[in-house]
């Protein structure tokens, strides 16, 4: 099975002629302070946020179903593949994703964690 790699996802000519009509001001790298400061603000939400699901889903997930959100999201199978690495059919894969991710909602809606877990 080929090994898919997510970043490929978003790679991007940067080279020199894609480069050459920005100005100074139009370059994606030119940012004020203010960007900057929102930026690190959303990295530092983002961290907050990941290490609360990371918590949830080893205190309060089955090990299937922790394991199944895990090969689904952060591995970018497919419901079939991850049926075939863990012994199931692809139904009961999209089922244990399926409940993991209810009891997760729960959490947040019972935690006031503002955010969705949709895909």
């Amino acid at each position: 099975m080929e090994k898919r790699n997510y970043a490929d996802r978003f790679k991007v000519n940067c080279g020199p002629s894609a480069m050459a009509g920005f100005t100074n001001e139009e370059s994606p790298w030119n940012e004020d302070e203010q960007s900057i400061a929102a930026g690190l603000a959303w990295g530092e939400e983002k961290e907050r946020l990941l290490n609360w699901v990371r918590w949830q889903m080893r205190w309060r997930l089955r090990e299937k179903q922790r394991r199944a959100i895990e090969l689904y999201y952060f591995e970018d199978l497919t419901y079939a593949e991850i049926g075939l690495r863990m012994g199931c059919s692809s139904s009961a894969a999209y089922r244990s994703v399926r409940r993991g991710l209810e009891k997760l909602r729960e959490s947040a809606r019972r935690e006031g964690v503002g955010w969705s877990l949709d895909r």
